[in-house]
């Protein structure tokens, strides 16, 4: 994989830290990221075409032939991946990097196959658990082989790693120690909602003013929902999805203030 070869490349320079982001399991889905050849023989870039076509329109809910076709392919580019990363991770291990540096696996969302009636994930969802329940690995050279079962975030993950790099955090009231299993608020956000969840329930706040309980959620932590700002996401044609064109106008005179508008 192209990928993991500039991930080799870029580690094998004096470097402190690098980021890389792995595209494969993600819509489009594709038969060149298809693990298994008896199952890539299956599909023809057409067939691969309209399934894509279908899963992002939502149509392929009505064909329950094509949508596990696609969770198919789906999974087998997930295996793909994990293949090429297990190359990775022998060459980091060689380099020296699980003994002095700080490894970390993630995802930045997962993906939804007719849970709750979604496909792909707009940028307007519903933080489903889904979309928002992903892996988490991280090698340290001091720790040793546990599992956590704690809530946790993408902040958390910050925390813990500038926590390496530098003693200046920026510091947010929900960062919290990644290992710490006491009691927190995982925030998760699209355009249209903000998700709080924790350990008595969790708050779903949408743009629109509506509010959905679930579980037992403290006073406090419907509060603490309510102040939570939306984001205004805006994708590459210009649009914002979930925020209504008032609140788009509003924006823009923001930005054309700012001096980012023409």
């Amino acid at each position: 994989m192209e990928q993991v070869q500039r991930v080799d490349s870029a580690l094998s320079n004096d470097v402190s830290f690098c980021w890389a982001h792995f595209q494969d399991p993600h819509f489009p889905f594709s038969i060149e990221s298809v693990a298994d050849g008896m199952i890539r023989d299956n599909f023809d870039t057409e067939h691969v075409r309209t399934l894509n076509d279908e899963y992002i329109s939502g149509d392929i809910l009505d064909d329950t032939d094509s949508l596990s076709k696609l969770v198919e392919m789906y999974d087998e580019n997930i295996r793909y991946l994990d293949r090429q990363l297990s190359k990775l991770l022998e060459k980091l291990d060689k380099q020296g990097w699980f003994e002095n540096g700080v490894v970390a696996i993630t995802a930045d969302h997962g993906e939804v196959f007719g849970e709750s009636g979604m496909t792909n994930h707009p940028w307007d969802a519903l933080p489903l658990d889904a979309l928002t329940q992903i892996p988490l690995l991280i090698s340290t050279p001091s720790n040793e082989a546990t599992i956590h079962d704690q809530l946790v975030q993408h902040s958390d993950l910050f925390r813990f790693l500038a926590g390496h790099l530098t003693d200046d955090i920026p510091s947010a009231d929900h960062r919290y120690n990644l290992y710490d299993d006491t009691h927190r608020y995982v925030v998760s956000k699209s355009n249209a909602v903000v998700r709080c969840l924790s350990s008595d329930g969790s708050v779903v706040n949408f743009r629109d003013g509506r509010m959905d309980i679930d579980g037992s959620p403290s006073q406090s932590q419907i509060e603490y929902t309510k102040e939570i700002s939306f984001p205004s996401i805006e994708k590459s044609s210009g649009t914002i999805p979930g925020v209504p064109d008032s609140n788009h106008q509003e924006i823009e005179k923001r930005l054309e203030a700012l001096g980012y508008v023409d």
